[in-house]
């Protein structure tokens, strides 16, 4: 079983697959936003914990604290 890594970690230009979510309501905020766990994403921008996601037509900025609360599993090294 592959281990997670904080979404918030993650550099640019990196894709992700959605692992886990370390909040109920952070959970729920996402899903209706169109990412639901087990989403591939890609890492548009990561500035110091600050991160832009994309998937598709879609782009998501989160703040560190939120993106510190999400983790991720690495596609591509």
């Amino acid at each position: 079983m592959p281990q997670f890594q904080f979404l918030s970690d993650i550099p640019s230009g990196q894709q992700v697959t959605l692992s886990t979510i370390e909040d109920g309501q952070l959970s729920r905020r996402l899903l209706c936003m169109g990412i639901p766990p087990g989403v591939q994403l890609e890492i548009l921008h990561n500035r110091q914990g600050s991160v832009v996601v994309g998937r598709n037509r879609l782009r998501v900025a989160l703040g560190k604290k939120v993106a510190s609360r999400i983790g991720v599993t690495t596609l591509n090294a």
